[in-house]
């Protein structure tokens, strides 16, 4: 008897076959249990399932590391499908957005793997599908926030496999996160909650009273005992002004424990957040049987186990065969190198326009999509030649790209999960260097200076970038990194090191071919993409020896900080569980194992949150553990010596502010300016030409060096440009910093800082030093290049002194507009009397301008 559907009619329905595990060939070999359609397997592939199967199989935790383009998708689906067949598991496959889940559905489908698409809104689902998983006749295809909210209807999963992991922090710990924009009156409620503890000054720069500073994007930490004393307020404001809005979920995580939270406030936003999930709280993550993470770069500094709240996560590496055999081959372009002198009037936009027209289609990659749309405006992309990597309504789609004769796609932050194989395209511009995602990493980067603990995921976002057109061993596109910050990222051997072999190859060898006439880049280009013999005979066989004379070089900074995970995690999980006495024994573990060199200000951060961990467990004042607490408040000071964020939170007087005698110094420089100019008209006009020169650094050296002196001069230093043959351009003096800034401002964006301008920069500090004929220079003085030209010649940076800093034009253009708005405040102070120093000394403060402020504004581009 048939029905409808054309099969028998029946009431027995074919039930996925029983894998025998006793054969590991059987499972991991050539699969024939499996279904039909599974592609044969590359030999890497082939490897990792052994080695898991061998020895990972019961793991907790296990990480599996493949490359872009190996096909780790398939490694994760055949483990998860194999646990749900032979152990009669329910399996979830996790990824970070609803797009890379469609994806990974269908690659599924493609290899006759049974999944359920569980996607979007719970009410949208098929209940037919959620059964189906919950049978364990299927493994759930679903996103991060699937698992990771209040109410998950996947909590009961057994086995769960991440895919993307090392882009997962964000997804992890937004579960556990409140953001809230400047703009929303709960900004201005929660900062009223807080008020009785927080700094006057820090409050007036987010009220904006200072001309301006309103939307200052400075990062200030509000720490945990703060959150203590005002607990119980805070969530009630939170509480009251989210009602239906979407964060009321994450509210509902961080219900009763916003003490375990850091809160990130600036003039733009507020995060609360804890500084390491608790997941180890979660039960539809923690109560899994095993938790799988599958990740195109592990490192060795322990980001995954940070983004996880694991303490311990085993390794199955990348197999040997992949490293011979490679993914793919890449000719990396880097426009700012090339050699314009042949067209002097070449900008590096027209260089990047006649390279992007080598190829009918291309993808745009940048961090938004204003940046995207720009740099396809300017590329003179019509609108009806656009496509979307997300649905949007004024453009094509992602599939439609794909299959396209023509056109370009225009990729928003899509670093991962963006598959391009074979002739779907070949060329990929890459425009900026990721930037931080959140106020946390913003904290660590910019106020901290603890950058080696993003590092790794900065990596990450970058290698996984490049890798979007080349998705299998014989596949090749041309990568066209834009921007100088990109540019010089790329151009440090200290960031090219840590990558794999093979791309540190491709990288060195598309710098060295940059530096070509811009006459000849897109004739190489065109070689690239045709493979040609041209290709064959000379860029293969030269990437190919400097690939076998490579090797991965970890920083050493990898080490400390994965021996620290354990202790970080540990701490927040028992921050969490308000074990204050536990969370302080752990923070204190971490600081022993991060080292007082390269990570000092991370173990200064550490030493500053054990101090109040201890506070919070009650440390009666005066007790040995008040004096405990006190100790490790002073280490952490000295290790901060040249960063002010925990003078915001700690000050070593224990008052809201108290000026150094440096900070006095500069105030008492600035009261005698200001007596000595007291007519407004005269001071103003002065301030004007200052503003002059320092928004035309091309128009001629003499006028711009004048006014960086004068920059220094209404900055309370000893201001001044030295009068010896081949001396620095500007001096700013104060007893205890000296900065030195080199003028190179009438140079053009484009091309490289040359190896002469760094030798010439090194020797500044110690030339001053002989003509002020003192014995030392002062601990932590600095030289600042003032150049447009970002990029550094390669050869140029292993001789660059510790000291040697850039710095954009721009960027002292800034800090001369804030200058401005200083001495419009100082219209209201009397600068007569005792007292006027220490009031001139907090303005400075509130306007970022104390001489120590200064030097953290000009020292986040190190040369070396």
């Amino acid at each position: 008897m048939t029905t409808n559907s054309g099969r028998p009619l029946s009431f027995r329905r074919q039930r996925p076959e029983t894998v025998d595990s006793a054969n590991p060939e059987a499972l991991f070999g050539d699969l024939p249990k499996l279904p039909q359609r599974v592609a044969p397997l590359w030999g890497h592939q082939t490897d990792q399932l052994r080695t898991y199967f061998d020895k990972y199989k019961d793991a907790a935790d296990v990480a599996l590391e493949l490359p872009t383009g190996s096909g780790k998708t398939l490694v994760g689906m055949l483990i998860a499908e194999w646990r749900r067949r032979h152990l009669r598991q329910r399996t979830v496959y996790a990824c970070p957005t609803v797009q890379l889940a469609k994806q990974a559905a269908e690659k599924a489908d493609n290899q006759g793997i049974q999944v359920s698409l569980l996607t979007g809104g719970i009410k949208e689902w098929d209940t037919r599908l959620l059964h189906s998983y919950e049978a364990g006749d299927s493994m759930a295809v679903t996103t991060y926030s699937s698992i990771f909210n209040s109410n998950p209807k996947l909590g009961d999963a057994q086995t769960i496999v991440f895919d993307d992991a090392h882009a997962a922090e964000n997804y992890v710990a937004g579960a556990w996160s409140i953001d809230v924009d400047r703009e929303e009156p709960l900004f201005d409620g929660i900062v009223e909650v807080l008020r009785p503890s927080l700094d006057g000054h820090l409050i007036a720069r987010l009220s904006g009273s200072h001309g301006g500073s309103k939307g200052d994007a400075d990062v200030h930490l509000v720490p945990p005992s703060t959150i203590l004393r005002h607990e119980a307020e805070l969530e009630a404001a939170l509480r009251g002004a989210l009602g239906k809005d979407p964060r009321k979920y994450a509210l509902s995580m961080l219900s009763g424990q916003l003490a375990a939270c850091c809160l990130y406030i600036s003039g733009r936003s507020i995060l609360i957040r804890p500084m390491v999930p608790p997941t180890v709280d979660h039960p539809a993550f923690n109560g899994a049987v095993q938790r799988i993470y599958l990740s195109a770069t592990l490192g060795g500094a322990a980001e995954i186990e940070r983004s996880f709240g694991r303490t311990k996560i085993a390794r199955i590496p990348v197999p040997d065969e992949w490293n011979r055999s490679g993914g793919g081959r890449r000719f990396f372009v880097f426009p700012e190198l090339a050699d314009r002198t042949a067209e002097p009037g070449l900008s590096v936009g027209e260089l990047v326009t006649r390279i992007m027209a080598q190829a009918p289609k291309r993808v745009l990659l940048g961090q938004s999509d204003e940046g995207v749309e720009d740099i396809a405006d300017i590329l003179e992309v019509s609108k009806d030649e656009r496509y979307w990597v997300r649905d949007k309504p004024e453009g094509r789609a992602f599939k439609d790209f794909v299959t396209a004769e023509a056109g370009t796609l225009l990729a928003a932050n899509r670093y991962d999960g963006m598959d391009l194989a074979n002739d779907s395209c070949r060329l990929l511009l890459i425009d900026g260097l990721p930037s931080v995602m959140h106020a946390q990493d913003q904290f660590l980067l910019s106020r901290v200076h603890a950058g080696e603990v993003l590092a790794e995921r900065l990596r990450a976002r970058i290698v996984q970038g490049m890798g979007r057109c080349t998705r299998g061993p014989k596949d090749y596109s041309v990568v066209v990194i834009n921007g100088q910050e990109l540019t010089s990222f790329l151009s440090k051997e200290d960031n090219v090191s840590p990558l794999p072999v093979e791309i540190q190859a491709e990288i060195r060898f598309g710098r060295s071919a940059s530096h070509h006439s811009s006459l000849d880049i897109p004739a190489l280009v065109a070689s690239a993409l045709a493979q040609d013999e041209l290709w064959q005979t000379e860029a293969e066989p030269d990437i190919v020896s400097t690939r076998a004379e490579s090797k991965v070089v970890r920083p050493a900074s990898d080490a400390v900080l994965e021996s620290s995970a354990p202790h970080e995690v540990k701490a927040w999980a028992a921050a969490w569980r308000r074990d204050w006495k536990a969370a302080t024994t752990h923070a204190i573990a971490a600081c022993d194992v991060l080292d007082r060199g390269q990570l000092r200000t991370y173990r200064a951060l550490w030493l500053f949150l054990a101090s109040e961990f201890l506070k919070m467990a009650g440390a009666e004042p005066g007790s040995a553990e008040d004096l405990k607490a006190k100790e490790m408040l002073r280490e952490a000071h000295v290790l901060t010596a040249r960063g002010t964020w925990l003078r915001e939170v700690a000050p070593e007087s224990g008052s809201s502010f108290e000026a150094t005698p440096t900070d006095l110094e500069a105030a008492c420089n600035i009261t005698a300016l200001g007596t000595a100019i007291a007519i407004k008209a005269k001071r103003d006009k002065r301030i004007g030409t200052m503003l002059e020169g320092l928004n035309a650094p091309g128009t001629g050296s003499g006028k711009y060096e004048a006014a960086l002196v004068t920059l220094g001069q209404f900055l309370g230093a000893d201001s001044f440009k030295p009068e010896f043959k081949g001396r620095t351009d500007a001096v700013w003096r104060w007893d205890s910093l000296w900065l030195t800034l080199e003028a190179k401002s009438e140079q053009k964006s484009g091309g490289l800082l040359s190896m002469d301008y760094v030798r010439q920069a090194n020797t500044q500090l110690k030339s001053l030093k002989a003509d002020l004929e003192v014995d030392a220079i002062p601990d932590g003085s600095i030289t600042v290049i003032v150049s447009p030209r970002l990029v550094v010649d390669t050869d140029a940076v292993p001789i660059a002194e510790e000291h040697l800093y850039l710095a954009e034009p721009r960027t002292l253009l800034g800090i001369g507009l804030e200058v401005k708005r200083l001495w419009q405040d100082l219209e209201a102070v009397s600068l007569t009397g005792p007292d006027a120093p220490s009031k001139v000394a907090g303005l400075l403060w509130e306007h970022r301008l104390l001489p120590e402020q200064l030097r953290e504004r000009l020292t986040t581009d190190r040369i070396h």
